[in-house]
């Protein structure tokens, strides 16, 4: 199959008003038994039944280009071939394995290390925890207090992590935080590099990465308020706060910060991860080097699955330390592998400078 196939050849296609007939009776029908935490139905009112590649189609057979691929899950489309040939393979055998060793297990972690930097490529840990972003979150920020014993953190202006507890603690924005109580204590939030609306009113032309020199004095100064956090974590490009991406040096000199007062630093990779940037990781353009790495959404190439990456000295879990039943789910692995091995053919590419022509076999 060739990569300009995997999508409908016809997209967008209207053959209805929006919402059509079959999806204003699904969405009514969602309206009067789901959670009324909806969003997206009420934005854009239609009933999903299929997806290919780059495209969807409703219900009522309306075809639409999708360039939300949910919430960034699904970076090689829907129902990528070579994904799914690889998940019905792994339906065949187990689909759930706790934490026991499998083949499919290994060699996603194995891929994981492969693509990392050369600094973390031998000198990394791969942790499996639940199912979503936030539980990677949750899983770095448990990690750094186990290897620190503090207990503050350092968070960013703009910043989103995620919506369970701790995760929204270190999300900003105040619509998530007014009603959610309780919320962790002792998190603290400062600038992030937004220089388009630069907060200290600065040029490309006089920056001095003021917003870096902010992080910096609230770690130095003891009349700041702010302890010495158990750790900093930062989204090397932002998403929900507005898709910002900081000059390259910020990230390099944040990093440099933390090193330099011993505070570990936290990179959130579920969002824009996955060569979603045209890196692997989005830190890699600033060529900073972090000691957590959180992992999600592309991950599981379609499929719930998160987890963390962090250097070899951080390996301080104690036997059950950190569970979560679903570190067994084998399916969303073999999707994982599968996604790697994809990313990792198309990077090739890019590094040789060819176009880019994807061509592979299903057999």
């Amino acid at each position: 199959m060739k990569f300009e196939e995997l999508s409908y050849d016809k997209a967008p296609v209207l053959t209805n008003e929006l919402p059509g007939i079959k999806s204003k009776r699904l969405l009514q029908r969602q309206k009067l038994i789901e959670g009324s935490a909806l969003s997206y139905p009420l934005g854009l009112p239609v009933a999903m039944e299929e997806g290919r590649g780059a495209t969807v189609k409703d219900a009522d057979g309306n075809v639409f280009i999708d360039f939300f691929a949910g919430a960034g899950v699904l970076s090689l489309g829907h129902c990528n071939p070579f994904i799914m040939k690889a998940v019905r393979k792994q339906q065949n055998k187990i689909t759930h394995t706790l934490d026991f060793p499998t083949e499919i297990r290994l060699e996603l972690i194995e891929k994981i290390r492969k693509i990392m930097p050369s600094k973390l490529k031998d000198n990394v840990r791969v942790q499996f925890g639940g199912p979503t972003g936030s539980d990677a979150v949750e899983m770095a920020i448990k990690l750094a207090k186990y290897n620190t014993n503090r207990h503050a953190l350092i968070s960013f202006e703009g910043a989103y992590h995620g919506m369970t507890a701790g995760a929204a603690s270190i999300t900003s924005g105040k619509f998530w935080k007014e009603k959610y109580v309780p919320m962790l204590p002792e998190v603290h939030f400062v600038p992030y590099a937004y220089c388009y609306r630069c907060l200290f009113y600065r040029t490309k032309d006089n920056c001095n990465l003021e917003c870096a020199s902010l992080y910096e004095h609230v770690l130095e100064d003891p009349h700041s308020g702010v302890v010495l956090p158990a750790a900093t974590i930062i989204e090397p490009i932002q998403g929900e706060g507005g898709s910002i991406v900081p000059p390259n040096e910020y990230i390099g000199r944040i990093e440099e910060i933390s090193r330099a007062f011993e505070v570990p630093i936290i990179f959130d990779e579920i969002q824009a991860g996955f060569c979603r940037t045209g890196e692997f990781f989005s830190f890699q353009h600033s060529g900073a080097i972090p000691d957590i790495i959180t992992m999600s959404k592309a991950l599981g190439g379609g499929f719930p699955l998160s987890a963390i990456a962090y250097r070899e000295e951080f390996n301080v879990w104690k036997k059950g330390a950190h569970i979560g039943t679903f570190r067994g789910n084998v399916t969303a692995m073999a999707a994982g592998a599968a996604s790697s091995e994809f990313f990792m053919i198309f990077m090739s590419f890019l590094s040789k400078n060819s176009p880019v022509r994807v061509e592979y076999s299903l057999t």
